[in-house]
């Protein structure tokens, strides 16, 4: 059974990859009023949406070796920060063409990248190993939850105003959650601060060690008679 500051930190984890995938499928949700409402060909809004697999794809390698080098929960913390903006400019980039628009959803296909790599770090780093499939099932659950959430949020956004409102929300949510990361992620990991105590613990003991006065036992030899001394 996981403890308090693991659940604590599944549950962010699990609010962080939800939130990639309403970022992510954002936009393949919207296309089709994409195209209706700025008359950009379906191809060219094809390409776009190959744009964003091709580097979330390739970009997992980039960031599976970044996160073995840089904290990988910084990596997520970018990542959020990065899809949030790529979302917020997906309406701009749309009615200005179709190049901006490939270059922010490939943009965006790597900021996406930057996500499962370092969770994964993470949860190897953090939980114990009889956490870790549970926590990974937890976070394939949320992105789950993230594909149904994103299509309703889309219709409810075209009922309301129009495509474009979902782009900012999913924008919002990202830099919300990002926010929350900030303030609590980026303190520290279970495993880091069981590595700190662990550490305290072994400086206090060698503190103790260190001001503790010990006997010691000494033979010496004069003339043939042998002589103890004992001192501190």
């Amino acid at each position: 059974m996981m403890k308090r500051p693991d659940r604590r930190l599944v549950a962010l984890c699990c609010a962080v990859y939800f939130t990639s995938y309403l970022t992510r499928k954002c936009y393949e949700a919207s296309i089709l009023a994409i195209c209706d409402d700025t008359g950009l060909a379906r191809t060219a809004a094809g390409l776009a949406g190959t744009a964003t697999v091709a580097l979330y794809g390739g970009g997992q390698l980039v960031t599976g070796w970044l996160a073995d080098r840089i904290d990988p929960r910084r990596i997520v913390f970018a990542a959020l920060l990065l899809t949030a903006a790529c979302n917020a400019a997906i309406p701009a980039a749309a009615s200005a063409g179709t190049p901006w628009l490939v270059a922010v959803n490939a943009t965006n296909g790597f900021a996406q990248a930057m996500f499962w790599p370092p969770l994964v770090k993470i949860f190897a780093e953090s939980l114990a190993a009889e956490c870790y499939k549970g926590a990974v099932f937890a976070v394939n659950v949320a992105a789950n939850a993230a594909i149904v959430a994103v299509f309703a949020l889309v219709a409810a956004s075209i009922r309301l105003a129009n495509w474009r409102l979902s782009f900012a929300l999913a924008a919002a949510i990202a830099i919300a959650i990002a926010g929350f990361a900030g303030s609590l992620f980026l303190k520290g990991s279970p495993a880091s601060l069981l590595k700190r105590k662990r550490s305290r613990s072994a400086g206090e003991k060698t503190k103790k060690h260190r001001g503790k006065k010990t006997l010691t036992t000494c033979w010496i030899s004069i003339k043939n008679k042998t002589y103890q001394i004992n001192k501190l």
